[in-house]
């Protein structure tokens, strides 16, 4: 049986960790989200607890911290045995699935689990943490300078040559590049790190990671992991796209990156919660200026100029290497590069 007993005065209090297979199951447990279950594991660790060892204990844990009103924002009162016994199995099928895709499964817990994650924004100012991420690929690029690169899914051809141009001049100077594999101005990024000398890119994907998604984009998700890329997603095995997930993929981007550049972006729309992401959590902004006025007034075009009156800044083809570098503080000077 699993003891509740809280000390936290005691120096030698007994830390009980839940495990990440533990974590997976809470999650798929319907109405707990990512704040309730990191809830639950941080109340776990102030527990001089045996573990939850059985589906049993996990259940008893969790009723337990629902009666005593740990986690006011859940809906649940109670879970029942049955459930919790569905949610661990099909965690374990997760977690054998992933393993033989050869995806990791990883949680807040680990000390794999990016450090830059533990301090996510969302677009209203509030701290929401992916407690599990899937990954496939290189895990330790998330460490380096990283700057996402963002936008319409429609860019005019300047804002294709804009995404390129920067996508690169960051890899070539040791920034990987982040960005969410759609088409547009995602594929500009992603295309201008990977043809930087062993330029490194990470796609962060609103999906499983079985799943492409645009499935255009197949061939450029193979060579983002073959250049020693990463693809990334909170989502596990078998879940496909939706506009909600699309939302909540965009703090990730932002969380993962010193700096966020919108290439192209209309007024409202899916850049649009990344940008806001991105004020609210401090992080500079940056937005593409055009020179060319019929590119300026273009429908997917206007929100740049908005963002920069929420509090962006505009990033010139004289200057985006400077204010980027500022902003990232680990660049290197490489002579004037134009847009």
């Amino acid at each position: 049986m699993i003891s509740l007993h809280i000390n936290y005065t005691d120096k030698t209090i007994r830390e009980m960790r839940m495990t990440t297979e533990q974590l997976l199951a809470m999650r798929t447990i319907d109405g707990f989200g990512d704040a309730t279950v990191m809830r639950l594991a941080r109340y776990a660790e102030h527990l001089d607890a045996n573990g939850c060892e059985t589906e049993k204990d996990l259940t008893g844990f969790i009723n337990i911290c629902l009666g005593i009103g740990m986690v006011p924002r859940c809906r649940r009162k109670s879970v029942s045995i049955n459930e919790v016994k569905w949610a661990c199995e099909t965690a374990r099928q997760i977690m054998a699935e992933s393993e033989w895709l050869g995806m990791e499964v990883i949680s807040f817990q680990d000390s794999r689990y990016p450090k830059r994650l533990l301090n996510t924004i969302d677009e209203n100012g509030r701290r929401d943490v992916p407690v599990i991420i899937h990954c496939k690929g290189n895990i330790a690029i998330t460490d380096m300078p990283c700057v996402a690169i963002i936008g319409t899914q429609h860019p005019t051809p300047e804002g294709v040559v804009a995404g390129r141009h920067l996508g690169r001049l960051f890899a070539e100077n040791g920034i990987a590049v982040i960005s969410g594999l759609a088409v547009g101005c995602d594929t500009a990024g992603h295309r201008g790190a990977l043809a930087a000398d062993k330029g490194k890119t990470i796609a962060v994907l609103p999906n499983g990671l079985d799943i492409i998604f645009p499935p255009s984009n197949a061939l450029l998700a193979k060579e983002i992991l073959d250049n020693g890329g990463l693809l990334i997603s909170e989502q596990p095995v078998g879940v496909i796209a939706d506009k909600s997930r699309l939302v909540t993929r965009d703090r990730i981007q932002t969380a993962l990156s010193d700096a966020v550049v919108v290439i192209q972006t209309g007024v409202g729309g899916g850049t649009f919660h990344a940008a806001m992401s991105t004020l609210k959590s401090g992080k500079p902004l940056f937005c593409v200026k055009y020179t060319d006025r019929a590119v300026t007034f273009d429908d997917n075009v206007r929100g740049n100029e908005l963002l920069v009156r929420r509090g962006g800044r505009y990033l010139t083809s004289i200057d985006a290497f400077a204010m980027v570098r500022g902003c990232v503080g680990c660049l290197k000077h490489n002579g004037g590069n134009t847009l």
